[in-house]
C-alpha cells in the first residue's frame, strides 16, 4: 500500500514537471472543487460564528430584561409605598384662574390682590391654591372684577396639619411674613427639613420645618416653618370652592 501510494506521488510530481501545462488542464477541476469546499467550509465556520454570537447577544438581552423587570418592580413597591405613606396624589384640581395683580410688599403682607372677581365667578371663602396645588390661602373679599386673598400664613390664621415621617398632628398658625408657626411634643421626632402638610385628602405640602425650638422645662417644641411657595415669584393662582 505504502509503495503504491509512493509511486502515485512520484508518478504526479513527474507529469507536473514533464508536463506543467497538460497537468494544470487535468487538475483545473480538482482545484476548482477544492477551493469551492474550501469557501464553502469558511462560510459555514462564520454562520457558526455569527450563530454563537448571536445567541450571547440574545442571552444578554434576556439578562438586561430581567434586571429591567425587577428594577421596574422595585420602583412600582416604592410608589406604592410613599402613596400609602402621603395619600392618595390629589388630582389637579378644577378652578379659576387668576393671575397676581399685587403681592407684598406693594400689598399688605399675607395678602394678595388678584384679576378676578365676582363676574368671574369668584366668591369670599374660595380656597386659593398655588400652581402645583399648593394651598396658599382664601378669598376674603370678592369685588365686581377683583379679589383679596387673605394668606394662611397671616397672624390669625390657623390650620390643621401634620409634620414629619410619622405624621405628627398639629396646628399650623400665621406667624406673619409668609412664616408659619405649631406645637408639637418634644419627642416627636421632628427635624430640620421636615416637610408639613395640610390635613386632609391627598398630601397638599405647605411648607418646611426651618427651626425647632425646645425648652428644657418644657415637653413641646416650638416649629418655626417657612413656605415652600416663593410669594415673590408667584404671577397665577387657582381658586377653588
Amino acid at each position: 500500500m505504502g509503495v503504491a501510494l509512493f509511486t502515485i506521488v512520484v508518478v504526479v510530481l513527474g507529469f507536473r514537471a514533464l508536463l506543467p501545462e497538460p497537468f494544470l488542464r487535468a487538475t483545473a477541476p480538482l482545484l476548482a472543487v477544492g477551493t469551492a469546499l474550501s469557501g464553502f467550509f469558511a462560510d459555514l465556520r462564520a454562520q457558526f460564528a455569527d450563530t454563537s454570537l448571536l445567541r450571547r447577544e440574545r442571552d444578554d438581552l434576556m439578562r438586561e430584561k430581567d434586571s429591567l423587570a425587577r428594577e421596574n418592580l422595585a420602583l412600582v413597591a416604592k410608589i406604592e409605598d410613599l402613596t400609602q405613606f402621603l395619600g392618595k396624589e390629589p388630582a389637579p384640581p378644577l378652578g379659576i384662574i387668576a393671575g397676581i395683580l399685587t403681592r407684598p410688599p406693594e400689598s399688605p403682607y399675607d395678602t394678595l390682590v388678584i384679576a378676578a372677581g365676582a363676574t368671574s365667578g369668584v366668591s369670599p371663602g374660595m380656597r386659593v391654591l398655588a400652581p402645583g396645588g399648593t394651598p396658599l390661602g382664601f378669598v376674603e373679599t370678592a369685588f365686581t372684577s377683583i379679589a383679596r386673598v387673605t394668606l394662611y400664613s397671616a397672624p390669625g390664621q390657623s390650620l390643621s396639619a401634620w409634620v414629619g415621617r410619622e405624621r405628627v398632628a398639629m396646628t399650623l398658625k400665621g406667624k406673619g411674613g409668609g412664616a408659619f408657626t405649631a406645637l408639637v411634643p418634644k419627642d416627636a421626632g421632628v427635624v430640620l427639613g421636615d416637610l408639613v402638610y395640610v390635613a386632609g385628602g391627598g398630601a397638599l405640602p405647605v411648607g418646611r420645618v426651618r427651626e425647632v425650638g425646645t425648652d428644657l422645662s418644657s415637653p413641646i417644641a416650638t416649629l418655626s416653618i417657612t413656605p415652600l411657595v416663593n410669594l415673590f415669584s408667584l404671577t397665577w393662582v387657582t381658586l377653588v370652592p
